[in-house]
């Protein structure tokens, strides 16, 4: 495709900043660099991150429950990229929902939809792991291979101007372009004459269990996923990292040590006779709005700087506005208004969607109303109807794998979920006009 751009402009020998080295500022300088390369067009692409990410427990790692969902792993193909064996900890085949009163597999639905998780960084200080375990670092190496230097400086200030200046610890620095890709866990850079403000964020709550004896292949290969029973959790999840389990908390306003009261639900003692110890835990925010003005001449945002999809798939939102931001910058300028045709539909859709997943998330909250009662009641009876099916049709399974793992937008889970066959066995159940695994949908 031929270049469109009028105003402001690369050009040959154009320097492009990319503050964080995270995802989002490794793929951002993958994409700039691989579009540069198809417009013959030389690009000086500086990647600033003070972190290591290659170093254990808290002071490399970037505090998130490491998942990629299979449109993330699209993505890194599509750049040519394969995830060393060395990093995978697990390939998830399935997911346990824990209700109320049972628990419900959620079945892959289709091969090729395998769910994988990832350390960020180099895992628990205290675990026995392999030396280079970091999907962050690996990315960071690939970005650098394919051309853009590192600098382990942190940055103090971005001001706007007829460049863009990138003041460090050491020096300050003039860019033509600026990519703000510090995540919402990073301390942000001062901005000078740049109205960007960052989004709204919900605290976490996360940490690595080691077990006294080691997990079964099943437990290698299935996260667990826990809702309700606990005041102000959305949900939790169990994730298999190895021998390890990640444990991360979702809610509004936790409080207190939200881990250990997980830990002493009913449906989690399993894990206390099994000899728990807790490594490494932390408080992570995460994005839940997005952010204000998030592109302006010359500066752009991405990542979870900019927007990401709610509560889920934040490698997959990261890869996607990078890989739009770039494409922007080099076919059709780098001025706002360039960005605000090209680079704002992609931020303002995935924020509408997520306004769709709040909805879809919202029944499942709190503790055990009625309503909740009611809620989980149906969509038992839905998950059991269906086992009976092929999987192409069983809607409901399909919607849970999606909300649960990330791999599909809110709104084609909510056009699963709202299947006229699954509404029709839903209603029936909260009726009590069916028993559990008659009248399945056809």
């Amino acid at each position: 495709m031929a270049r469109a751009c009028a105003g402001l402009c690369l050009s040959s020998g154009s320097r492009v900043a990319i503050v964080g080295g995270g995802p989002a500022g490794s793929f951002a300088a993958l994409h700039l660099l691989r579009f540069a390369h198809q417009l013959s067009l030389p690009l000086t692409v500086t990647i600033f991150e003070r972190k290591d990410f290659r170093r254990r427990g808290p002071e490399g790692c970037n505090k998130c429950a490491g998942i990629l969902s299979t449109r993330a792993v699209q993505g890194l193909r599509e750049l040519g990229l394969q995830i060393p064996e060395r990093l995978v900890m697990a390939r998830l085949e399935g997911y346990v929902l824990h209700l109320a009163s049972r628990t419900l597999e959620i079945a892959q639905p289709e091969p090729d939809r395998t769910i994988i998780s990832v350390y960020r960084g180099g895992g628990p200080r205290c675990a026995d792991l392999a030396q280079d375990v970091s999907f962050d670092a690996w990315l960071l190496d690939e970005a650098r291979a394919a051309g853009a230097e590192v600098v382990a400086a942190n940055v103090r200030k971005i001001s706007a101007g007829a460049r863009m200046k990138v003041t460090t610890d050491a020096k300050q620095e003039a860019f033509d372009l600026i990519f703000l890709a510090n995540g919402v866990n990073a301390h942000p850079p001062a901005l000078e004459g740049v109205a960007y403000r960052p989004p709204r964020t919900e605290v976490m709550a996360q940490d690595e269990l080691a077990l006294d004896k080691p997990l079964t292949l099943a437990q290698r290969t299935q996260a667990h996923v826990y809702v309700g029973q606990q005041a102000r959790l959305i949900f939790g999840a169990l994730i298999p990292k190895g021998d390890l389990l990640n444990v991360s908390l979702l809610g509004h306003g936790l409080r207190g040590d939200p881990i250990g009261d997980f830990l002493q639900r009913v449906d989690c003692r399993w894990l206390k006779g099994a000899g728990c110890r807790r490594l490494c835990g932390c408080r992570p925010r995460i994005a839940v709005t997005p952010p204000q003005r998030p592109f302006a001449d010359r500066f752009v945002a991405v990542g979870d700087a900019a927007v990401t999809r709610l509560y889920k798939d934040g490698l997959g939102s990261a890869l996607a506005t990078a890989r739009q931001a770039a494409w922007t910058a080099l076919y059709a300028g780098i001025s706002q208004a360039a960005f605000a045709r090209h680079y704002g539909p992609l931020c303002r859709s995935i924020a509408w969607d997520n306004h769709i997943g709040q909805l879809l998330f919202w029944p499942w909250q709190g503790r055990q109303s009625w309503l909740n009662r009611l809620w989980e009641r149906g969509w038992r009876h839905v998950l059991e109807t269906e086992q009976a099916l092929p999987v192409h049709r069983r809607y409901a399974h399909q919607a849970l794998w999606s909300m649960l793992t990330g791999d599909d937008s809110y709104a084609r889970i909510a056009r699963r979920a709202l299947h006229p066959a699954m509404i029709g066995v839903f209603l029936r159940s909260l009726l009590g006009r069916e028993g559990p695994g008659k009248g399945a949908t056809r």
